[in-house]
């Protein structure tokens, strides 16, 4: 299991205690009432592995987004270089491309809120108090 956590993820995992909790094997965790056990089986519906899943699927956006995002702040930066001192032309063209930036900038943060949500759950599931 702890092969397949990313070295993200276990940079950011905050503190000893929540790490810990999430390495033990099932029969070794800390026993918790039956509400707290199951608040994201009953609420979510899905399971410690499915989170999981969800966690690489939402890093895979993020990835993807601030790529898209950084591909189109270079062009728009490229294009505002090449103009300077000409008439301005095509100024829409760089506008949209500036809004593209802004849209994948926004949509990247978001899916880094999922990502780091479904990270918090899957330590949930595993039985980390935190």
């Amino acid at each position: 299991q702890l092969q397949e956590a990313s070295l993200f993820s276990l940079l950011l995992c905050s503190g000893t205690q929540s790490f810990m909790a999430s390495q033990r094997r099932p029969d070794e965790r800390p026993k918790l009432s039956k509400r707290a056990s199951n608040v994201y089986r009953e609420e979510e519906g899905l399971t410690e592995l499915e989170w999981h899943e969800r966690q690489k699927e939402y890093w895979y956006w993020v990835s993807g987004y601030a790529a898209m995002g950084l591909l189109a702040a270079m062009i728009e930066n490229e294009l505002v270089w090449y103009k300077v001192g000409a008439e301005p032309r095509g100024r829409l063209c760089i506008e949209l491309i500036k809004c593209c930036c802004v849209g994948t900038t926004a949509a990247a943060l978001c899916y880094l809120y999922l990502y780091f949500d479904a990270m918090i759950k899957v330590r949930r599931a595993k039985g980390a108090l935190f």
